[in-house]
């Protein structure tokens, strides 16, 4: 089935416009930067970078980390540079010492990197028994309430048991032959636990396979979709459509397509297309709202080693999605990570790029002549889009008045049931912001309503559990 939710219309102005920024590019021997992350390694308050770099020759393997010096500038320095092969990594706590450690995957087993200090990490292998393990992801798999390890490796899919005291217990999700990437893990039935949702290479064809957590250690294995002999390059989860429900998003390099599978609710997938342009190679997603305008939008990069391409699809809020082409040039887009790196309320883009080596940052900064970024009554009154949009569990909104006014700013649901009352009150002129707490209340789409005298406007915000 196929739906129409994609426009090619690289001619319209963008929501988002993004300013190209290289980090790195000195890279020795034949490296290939291939997998960054971002996130407050210091503790110092502000974003840093992580990348691994290997070469697939012995020389040159590393790990290296770019700290921030609270002016967006990095510098580089190595964690590791004793690797074989590293390949992907995940940061979360998992010692639980709030901060960020790091667990790599190698050629020859998996490594944890606990955060000691600002600058030093210790490095331990959690299981050398593993070997070509392309994909890890972190998340808490047996809902214990610490950071399991999810492993994507040629031999299967495996998990480490976070045991605490820094030892984990390996068990097996699918001990098959993999030879695609894709690895995602989120609750994708709705019953609290983390499920997995992979690809698989079985009898020669490519599956899109479902792993349903059933809470003890096992999993129940659903295969969603057959791809026949096309490559699975990543795997993205989000509820796309802001139904209360996770959707699939789907690369698939060698047939130059991105498809989307919609939970319809009742665990039946609706696929279609959201782009096959000839040459498009995708290679890693994203699914970040860009604009702070409560949907999500869909970044891609890819390309070959002659043509890479770094792609954002617009959601117009109708499930619509126009694209854009945010660069255009020479070398392959490997890897992707979405983070807002400068701290201005809007997601930038981190790039592993090769062909040539670089490590990339798009800084996104805003348009100011999109007429619906605020709204306002000749000039004066304004109400601001709440940030964050979407969040869990509280979002701030902020409004200004030229005069003193009776306010009333309420929240609403979809039905327009009054669900909360922030303010009802009366206020001098001068700028606000409110915070609305929204713990205890469902995920979905709310509304809130600022009235001022004659001035009335009502926006949209995502509570997104």
């Amino acid at each position: 089935m196929s739906l129409n939710f994609f426009i090619a219309a690289s001619s319209l102005l963008a929501q988002a416009n993004f300013l190209k920024q290289q980090i790195d590019t000195a890279f020795s021997g034949t490296p290939q930067p291939w997998w960054v992350q971002s996130a407050d390694m210091d503790q110092d308050g502000d974003i840093d970078l992580i990348l691994s770099v290997p070469d697939f020759s012995g020389i040159g393997e590393q790990l290296f980390f770019y700290p921030n010096d609270g002016n967006n500038f990095f510098t580089r320095t190595v964690i590791d540079s004793t690797l074989v092969t590293p390949y992907g990594f995940a940061i979360s706590d998992f010692d639980q010492d709030q901060d960020n450690d790091l667990v790599l995957g190698t050629q020859n087993g998996i490594y944890l990197y606990t955060n000691d200090s600002a600058t030093t990490f210790v490095k331990s292998l959690i299981d050398g028994g593993i070997s070509a393990n392309w994909r890890i992801v972190a998340g808490d798999l047996d809902a214990d309430h610490d950071q399991d390890i999810l492993i994507l490796s040629v031999f299967g899919i495996f998990w480490e048991v976070n045991e605490g005291n820094l030892t984990f217990t390996r068990d097996t999700v699918d001990a098959i032959d993999i030879v695609d990437v894709g690895l995602f893990a989120s609750d994708l039935d709705g019953d609290s636990l983390s499920d997995v949702v992979s690809a698989v290479y079985s009898n020669s064809n490519h599956l899109l396979v479902w792993y349903r957590n059933a809470g003890n250690g096992d999993f129940s294995k659903d295969t969603l979709d057959n791809m026949n002999q096309f490559y699975i390059s990543d795997i993205v989860l989000k509820d796309l459509d802001q139904d209360n429900d996770m959707d699939i998003l789907v690369a698939l390099e060698e047939q130059n397509s991105i498809l989307r599978y919609l939970n319809d609710g009742s665990e039946t997938f609706i696929r279609d297309t959201l782009d096959a342009t000839p040459g498009l190679r995708p290679v890693k997603l994203s699914i970040e709202d860009l604009e702070g305008d409560g949907d999500w939008d869909i970044i891609c990069v890819g390309g070959t080693t002659t043509i890479g391409q770094v792609i954002y699809y617009e959601n117009d809020g109708n499930s619509n999605f126009i694209k854009h082409i945010v660069d255009n040039g020479p070398g392959k887009r490997g890897s992707l990570q979405v983070n807002d790196v400068n701290q201005d309320s809007l997601p930038d883009l981190l790039v592993a790029s090769r062909f040539p080596d670089e490590l990339l940052l798009y800084m996104n900064e805003p348009v100011t002549n999109i007429a619906d970024k605020t709204v306002s009554i000749n000039q004066t009154f304004t109400l601001h889009q709440n940030y964050p949009n979407p969040f869990n569990p509280s979002t701030i909104i902020t409004f200004e008045l030229p005069k003193s006014n009776e306010v009333l700013l309420k929240i609403y649901n979809v039905l327009g049931e009054e669900v909360a009352t922030l303010l009802s009150a009366s206020l001098p002129s001068g700028s606000y912001q409110y915070e609305w707490d929204a713990s205890g209340m469902a995920s979905g789409v709310y509304l809130y309503r600022l009235q001022a005298g004659e001035y009335v406007e009502t926006r949209k915000l995502v509570l997104m559990r």
